[in-house]
């Protein structure tokens, strides 16, 4: 196999790769983060709270209201405590990086508007006791939904276009590069006399 074969055969796969990433994208991109919201546990500001059923890892709280067209969802001062299934106190932290500039990640669904405010993390499956406490605001209606985290999910889709882009640059770059290669090699001429 020659030198231009070989860097025509890496140029292909490199462009084939980039690709079969590209199809995974576009393919994976149907799995919409905001479809895990129906399945969210919600517990009523008007009741104080209530027991859920968790699994292991991280947990998101959004505050979820009626949605005001055109308008944000007021958040009220709250506080969340919640207690593992031996009892234990579990640290819970505010969503986000806590700067002023930071967007809050949001969702609608059913006439209903959530947002993310808290965020803990459970080592153990089970029930998990969460009490609500509002220190003024209005929370008529209002939910604690709890679920995972929606933004993990979309960070993660965008790895098979990074893939995907970087494989065809190199691909191209391998291609153009054997092709220059072979163009600069002095031509035999055969059969002169």
């Amino acid at each position: 196999m020659t030198r231009f074969s070989k860097t025509l055969l890496l140029g292909t796969v490199l462009l084939v790769t980039a690709a079969v990433s590209l199809i995974v994208g576009l393919v994976d991109s149907d799995d919409d983060p905001a479809s895990a919201v129906p399945g969210f546990s919600r517990l009523a500001f008007d009741a104080g709270g209530g027991t859920v059923n968790l699994g292991t890892g991280g947990w998101v709280g959004y505050y979820e209201a009626p949605a005001r067209t055109g308008s944000a969802v007021p958040i009220p001062n709250f506080r969340a405590f919640i207690r593992d299934p031996r009892g234990a106190q579990v640290n819970v932290g505010n969503y986000g990086d806590g700067s002023a500039s930071a967007r809050p990640l949001t969702y609608d669904y059913r006439g209903r508007r959530g947002v993310a405010v808290l965020r803990f993390d459970t080592t153990q499956a089970g029930r998990y006791r969460v009490q609500l406490q509002t220190a003024g605001g209005s929370t008529t209606g209002a939910d604690l939904a709890i679920g995972r985290d929606l933004a993990a999910p979309a960070a993660a889709s965008h790895a098979p276009y990074v893939v995907g882009g970087i494989a065809a640059i190199a691909g191209i770059a391998v291609l153009a590069l054997g092709f220059v290669q072979r163009s600069r090699r002095p031509h035999v001429v055969s059969g002169a006399t």
